[in-house]
């Protein structure tokens, strides 16, 4: 699996919200029901900012490290739910898959929003354990219109994760807006988080949303786009 971040991603969040203010979408009220031409749009828009499998050519395989990556002509349909404001908005989208020339191995090119073995983008996870941490778990399930119990199941996530992030803190203080210490409330470690998983951040704990129970092997790496920038063709006068 390789796990890739791109400026196309950028106030990814707020553009999906734009398009469901546009179709005249109430963002506040989670229980109407979504019209299928405002989820097309919406999957449409993602999938125009995903990256083509021909984009990694030049990153190594993540099972035996050499570069011998190469499109293949499946692909695959993934489900990911983001949150705008109190809509859970379920979104699917093609993900394209490479194969290694070398061993063998497969791989999906999976956008960073999404977590692996998750419906529930990054996105979505922090944002529903952060309001859980200002109200109550109930309270955030019945705004949402979701199980209490998958709302604390996000919250513990984020709770087990906190020395990962505080170690991540010390070893890289400059990724963060703010200073955050062992004593720092839920709420407020969320908030200091990065704006979006940077390489560092995937290579240290790229297993940190993962259920640890989970008994698939799976290869990973992080593909840091600027590698755009060096494979583009240059112009000619």
């Amino acid at each position: 699996m390789i796990t890739y971040n791109s400026p196309n991603f950028n106030n990814i969040i707020d553009k999906i919200e734009e398009i469901l203010k546009n179709n005249k979408i109430d963002v506040q009220d989670s229980q109407q029901v979504m019209p299928n031409v405002v989820i097309h749009a919406v999957a449409s828009y993602i999938q125009s900012i995903l990256e083509p499998s021909n984009k990694f050519l030049s990153v190594s395989c993540p099972k035996c490290g050499k570069i011998h990556l190469a499109p293949m002509e499946s692909t695959y349909e993934r489900c990911v739910i983001f949150k705008v404001r109190s809509i859970l908005l379920k979104i699917t989208i093609t993900i394209p898959r490479l194969i290694c020339g070398n061993c063998g191995g497969t791989h999906a090119a999976l956008p960073c929003f999404c977590i692996p073995l998750k419906r529930y983008s990054k996105q979505a996870i922090l944002s529903i354990a952060k309001e859980a941490s200002c109200t109550t778990t109930e309270e955030v399930a019945a705004k949402l219109n979701m199980e209490s119990k998958q709302v604390r199941r996000f919250v513990n996530l984020v709770l087990e994760a906190s020395s990962n992030i505080l170690q991540l803190f010390h070893m890289h203080p400059m990724l963060f807006n703010t200073s955050i210490s062992p004593k720092t409330k839920l709420h407020d470690l969320i908030n200091a988080l990065p704006g979006s998983i940077t390489q560092i951040y995937f290579e240290q704990f790229k297993n940190i949303f993962l259920y640890e129970k989970n008994s698939r092997k799976l290869h990973f790496n992080y593909a840091d786009y600027q590698i755009r920038e060096i494979t583009k063709p240059s112009k000619t006068f």
